[in-house]
C-alpha cells in the first residue's frame, strides 16, 4: 500500500512540474510576442514621423522656406526640443513626453539636410527629364565658353537596348526682354548612350559642339560613359536639359537610365549652385516603460531644379531673333 502512495505521488508531481513548465513556457511565448509586437508597433510609429519630417522639409524646401546653398549641412530637430548642433526651429511633429506614443520621439531625433553641387546617378524613366542649372532658380545670367561646359555620364543597364537609346540634350538661356524673364533654346544635340565616341553625338550646327573625353570623371561613381557638352563663341547657357528616349530591352517593359550631370571642372565636377539635396529623418522613440526604444530611418534625394514646362520645348524663331514659345 505504502509502495502504491509513493508511486501515486511521485506521478502528481511529475504532472505538476510538467504543467509548471508548460504554464512557463506559454507564459514566456506571450510575453515575447507582447514584446515583439510592441517593438513593431513603435517602429511603424517612429517610421511614420520620419517620412512626416522628410514630407514636411522636402516641402519647405519647394516653397522657399530652406534655402539649400553650396556646403548646406543642416540639423533639424523633428520633436520640440533643439537637438545638439541645431540653431533651426524644430519641427515639432513628436515630443519625449507625450503621453500618446503616436506622438513620443526622443529629443536628438532630427533632419539632415545635406547639398550636392551636381547630379549622381539619378533615376529617369523614358521620356523624362533632367536638368543642370547654372543659376539659382529665378536668376537671369548665362555662361559662355568653358564656362557653359556639362558633362553627362551614365552606364549600361539591362532595361535599355542602348544601341537604340539616345538622350536629347538641350540648352536653355534665361533673359529679359522688354522687362518679361524668357527662357529660349539655344541649340540641341543627341548623343546615342551606346558608347563615348564623338561618332555617338551630334548637335544641329551652330549653337553647340559636343566633345569626347578622354576617360570618364570617377566611372564607378558617375558611369562609366560620358560626354561633354559646350555652348560655342557668341552663345550662351542658362541651364541643360537632358531628356531620356529610351528603346526597352525584351522582356523590360520600364526602362530606365541612371544620369549624372557634372561641371566638367575636376576634382569635383561641381556646378556653381546646388543641384540637388539629400534628406535624412532619423527617429528614436526612446524607451517607453518596459519597452525597448527603436530607431527608423527615412532617406530621400530631392532635385532642387524641377524641369520647367514641356512648352519651352517647341520655340520657333521667326527671322527676327526673337522666340515665339509655342
Amino acid at each position: 500500500m505504502k509502495k502504491i502512495k509513493a508511486q501515486a505521488l511521485a506521478l502528481v508531481l511529475i504532472i505538476v512540474v510538467l504543467a509548471i513548465i508548460v504554464v512557463l513556457s506559454v507564459t514566456s511565448r506571450v510575453m515575447t510576442d507582447i514584446r515583439q509586437q510592441g517593438l513593431e508597433r513603435a517602429s511603424t510609429r517612429a517610421e511614420t514621423i520620419a517620412e512626416s519630417a522628410v514630407d514636411n522639409i522636402t516641402q519647405q524646401i519647394q516653397n522657399g522656406q530652406i534655402r539649400v546653398q553650396s556646403g548646406t549641412d543642416v540639423k533639424i530637430g523633428i520633436g520640440n526640443i533643439t537637438p545638439s548642433g541645431s540653431t533651426a526651429t524644430p519641427l515639432n511633429l513628436c515630443q519625449n513626453d507625450a503621453t500618446d506614443l503616436s506622438k513620443r520621439c526622443e529629443n536628438e531625433s532630427n533632419v539632415r539636410v545635406l547639398s550636392y553641387d551636381k547630379i549622381i546617378r539619378f533615376k529617369i524613366n523614358n521620356s523624362e527629364n533632367l536638368e543642370g542649372h547654372f543659376f539659382d532658380a529665378g536668376v537671369v545670367g548665362v555662361k559662355t565658353g568653358n564656362d557653359s561646359r556639362m558633362i553627362v555620364s551614365t552606364s549600361d543597364n539591362d532595361s535599355i537596348d542602348e544601341t537604340r537609346s539616345s538622350l536629347l540634350v538641350k540648352a536653355f538661356a534665361r533673359e529679359t526682354v522688354s522687362g518679361t524673364t524668357i527662357v529660349k533654346l539655344v541649340g540641341e544635340c543627341v548623343w546615342n548612350i551606346s558608347g563615348s565616341g564623338a561618332a555617338t553625338a551630334s548637335c544641329i550646327p551652330g549653337s553647340l559642339a559636343i566633345q569626347q573625353l578622354a576617360s570618364c570623371p570617377d566611372p564607378a561613381r558617375y558611369g562609366t560613359k560620358c560626354m561633354l557638352f559646350r555652348a560655342n563663341a557668341g552663345y550662351g547657357v542658362s541651364f541643360w536639359r537632358v531628356k531620356a528616349l529610351l528603346k526597352e530591352e525584351s522582356g523590360n517593359p520600364n526602362p530606365f537610365v541612371e544620369l549624372s550631370l557634372l561641371g566638367a571642372d575636376g576634382p569635383a565636377y561641381d556646378f556653381p549652385v546646388p543641384q540637388m539635396a539629400f534628406l535624412r529623418a532619423g527617429v528614436y522613440t526612446g524607451n517607453q516603460g518596459n519597452q525597448q526604444g527603436v530607431f527608423q530611418e527615412t532617406n530621400r534625394l530631392m532635385l532642387l531644379h524641377p524641369s520647367v514646362p514641356e512648352s519651352v520645348d517647341y520655340v520657333l524663331y521667326n527671322g527676327s531673333g526673337n522666340p515665339v514659345v509655342k
